[in-house]
């Protein structure tokens, strides 16, 4: 690309003494059981967690410490989608069997979510002048997050 002073590839630039990454929302990837999330609400599409930490540590008064490695694999996730996207259809029919569905994010660096994910509550609604947000909370009962090669 003419004018960046560097090499330039879809990932953002590297002059050969920094880089400047390029982030594009279009890469990441949202599904549910398999199928492509789309009509996102302005601003954050998807936020995925592990709920707890995986070592609790402590110490003495006199520094001697020690920690205890657990294997709790819980998560949440939150997708947020505008109201009147027709996917909310599909959701909320997951949400009323209370079946269970695979949830993962991608973005071409990392992979996300996990297999045994249920809906833990409806989303709020709200009506008013703006376009409503339904923003479906997940809990994830086998959290995995992985380098996507």
């Amino acid at each position: 690309m003419a004018g960046t002073g560097g090499m330039y590839d879809n990932n953002g630039v590297n002059d050969g003494e920094r880089t400047w990454d390029l982030y594009k929302s279009r890469d990441v990837k949202t599904t549910i059981n398999d199928t492509l999330m789309w009509g996102f609400q302005s601003g954050d599409m998807v936020s995925v967690q592990k709920t707890n930490n995986d070592i609790e540590a402590a110490s003495d008064a006199q520094g001697s410490g020690a920690a205890a490695v657990n294997y709790d694999a819980l998560g949440t996730g939150t997708v947020n989608l505008r109201q009147m996207t027709p996917l909310n259809k599909e959701l909320l029919e997951h949400y009323n069997a209370k079946e269970m569905f695979s949830f993962w994010v991608t973005d071409g660096n990392i992979r996300v979510g996990g297999d045994h994910c249920l809906f833990n509550k409806a989303p709020d609604v709200t009506e008013g002048t703006g376009i409503p947000n339904w923003a479906w909370g997940i809990d994830i009962l086998d959290y995995k997050m992985e380098s996507v090669s």
